[in-house]
């Protein structure tokens, strides 16, 4: 058998073609690349025969289970060791559930099923279509819920799965490492590797949200926050760690106030690039705050776009203000916080933005 580390790469090959062929990535793919995907689920399928059974089979599940944490975009994937003795019906139900799937795509898996000749493998076809035809009917039941509502549901379970992943992760490595350096380098580059995927920060902060398992000790889950607590503190310059789900920062901060003194830090750096525009505004007043860029301020409309002009994170005074007022409002503790520092602040000058903050957010 290959060495592991070859085997995991492989199997990853695998899990990135499963995700391609659940995404719009699927209409690009011509007739050697469903021919090399189904080649990759053959070669699951032998490995699984090789696997099943050794003694090495439950640490070699839980890292393919793993896998999942690496995927970039997030995808709801279930691999693990069971899974890879069905690669090729796993395969065929992403591709022919997917509606970016061409129609020669279809034809050739039909072809594929039909040209073995085994009535196993027909019926097997058959079963994945009946499969599909009722998840249809379940989410054509759900069309009442608006699509908006379903993307949020569809992100939350994503980002608890995934998070719940890399708890099951850790937990499996700590038990099995005796050296503390080791696994502290293990969970630095686990974490790292997360953070670049589009929702890798939620994912990190989600797992700070778990209680501790009944299979962990306190002392072991507190070193293994000590060691999440610090890469985000030492990452607190990379603006999408504070860009993240605005409740989520919150709940982390009111738990763990070292990432709250973070985050408040970030947003005292935002305020400092709002200026003021004198002049009529909407709401009456005859200034109002807004961002400036290499030393121009930007429009109303421009306050929520990047240098391209593509819609982005908003630096509006009205999104510095909401994410205050989240952060403010998640506990007693954040509450002091943030009145604490923007009481300092505005003490700085007769007039200033800190001033106007204090108002909106304390003073009805």
């Amino acid at each position: 058998m290959a060495s592991m580390s070859t085997v995991m790469k492989n199997l990853y090959t695998f899990a990135n073609i499963l995700v391609q062929a659940s995404t719009g990535a699927v209409s690009q793919w011509d007739m050697r690349s469903i021919t090399n995907a189904y080649s990759w689920a053959a070669y699951c399928q032998k490995f699984y025969q090789v696997a099943k059974g050794k003694s090495f089979a439950v640490h070699l599940d839980r890292q393919i289970r793993s896998i999942a944490l690496l995927l970039d975009p997030l995808s709801l994937l279930e691999l693990n060791l069971e899974s890879l003795e069905h690669a090729t019906s796993l395969l065929t139900k992403k591709i022919l559930g997917n509606s970016a799937t061409t129609d020669k795509l279809t034809f050739y898996i039909v072809d594929k099923y039909r040209q073995a000749e085994d009535p196993q493998q027909i019926e097997e076809l058959n079963k994945i279509c009946q499969e599909l035809s009722a998840e249809k009917n379940l989410k054509d039941d759900q069309q009442n819920e608006t699509s908006e509502t379903h993307e949020k549901q569809d992100h939350n379970v994503l980002v608890n799965t995934h998070a719940q992943i890399l708890m099951e992760c850790l937990y499996h490595q700590f038990l099995h490492t005796s050296d503390m350096v080791r696994f502290d380098k293990y969970l630095k580059d686990m974490l790292q590797r997360i953070c670049k995927g589009q929702h890798g920060w939620n994912i990190i902060l989600k797992f700070l949200m778990f209680g501790i398992p009944l299979e962990m000790s306190e002392s072991q889950m507190l070193h293994i926050e000590k060691g999440v607590l610090q890469f985000l503190c030492d990452s607190s310059n990379d603006r999408r760690l504070w860009e993240s789900d605005a409740h989520l920062l919150a709940q982390v901060s009111a738990r763990y106030l070292q990432i709250g003194r973070s985050y408040l830090n970030h947003l005292t750096s935002w305020s400092r690039t709002l200026e003021t525009v004198y002049g009529k505004t909407e709401l009456g007043t005859f200034y109002e705050w807004r961002y400036t860029e290499n030393g121009s301020t930007l429009t109303v409309e421009d306050q929520g776009k990047d240098s391209s002009g593509r819609e982005n994170h908003s630096k509006s005074f009205e999104s510095l203000q909401k994410r205050l007022h989240i952060l403010a409002h998640s506990s007693v503790k954040t509450e002091d916080l943030v009145l604490e520092n923007l009481t300092n602040l505005s003490q700085s000058s007769y007039f200033n933005i800190w001033k106007d903050l204090l108002k909106k957010l304390f003073i009805t």
